[in-house]
């Protein structure tokens, strides 16, 4: 199961999967995306940007011929897994910030946001651009979303972290940054309580209570 919103942003590889949106109270599920159909042709359709997946136009489906060199792909569905890869580096698209994945409205701003992730490389890019997915809680206001970044190094096994942040003209604001083991898949919980963004490891323990891996404001 899996989302993203304007997902990966050049010269990364990502790997998600088994996402579940659930309601007010944890359990109440609202929506489960299996990556045995792309997202946007379950019954409960997610909406498509782009070419969902990756950049066609840059290669990201057609893998090796992808001209990043990166160690992972192509883009697209493989086995219930969905990979995500966005290189945009020379895309014929939108060179600048193309736009690739699949997103959701009409949440409100409680919600919450279970998905089995693995991330088989870096982020790179456009300082304020290189984020993985993205969650706002329906306002207008600034201030209302973030920016979400999977990152890991295959070279070591174990690493990875979770980072959230904003923008301010141009610049980066991290908001949070949480160690995370995404060099395999790992099972998180990310829940939207108003302006609150918690953060669970759904791995480490048989909760409820789940460990807490981070929280942000």
């Amino acid at each position: 199961m899996i989302i993203a919103h304007e997902t990966i942003k050049r010269c990364w590889t990502g790997i998600l999967a088994c996402l579940l949106l659930t309601g007010l109270a944890w359990g109440q599920v609202i929506s489960g995306y299996e990556m045995t159909l792309s997202p946007d042709q379950e019954p409960d359709p997610l909406i498509k940007v782009g070419d969902g997946f990756g950049d066609a136009a840059n290669g990201d489906f057609a893998w090796p011929l992808n001209p990043g060199g990166f160690p992972t792909g192509p883009a697209g569905l493989d086995g219930g897994i969905g990979h995500f890869l966005d290189t945009d580096e020379a895309s014929a698209t939108d060179p600048d910030h193309a736009s690739a994945g699949f997103y959701k409205s009409g949440l409100g701003s409680i919600f919450t946001i279970d998905m089995r992730v693995k991330a088989n490389w870096s982020v790179n890019g456009v300082a304020g651009r290189r984020r993985s997915m993205g969650i706002h809680n329906g306002m207008t206001t600034a201030g209302q979303g973030a920016a979400i970044r999977l990152s890991a190094d295959p070279a070591t096994p174990g690493s990875g972290f979770i980072r959230f942040f904003g923008t301010t003209s141009g610049n980066e604001v991290n908001l949070g940054q949480f160690n995370v083991a995404l060099t395999d898949f790992h099972s998180v919980r990310i829940a939207l309580n108003g302006t609150q963004v918690t953060v669970y490891d759904l791995d480490t323990a048989c909760g409820p209570p789940w460990n807490v891996i981070g929280v942000v404001d």
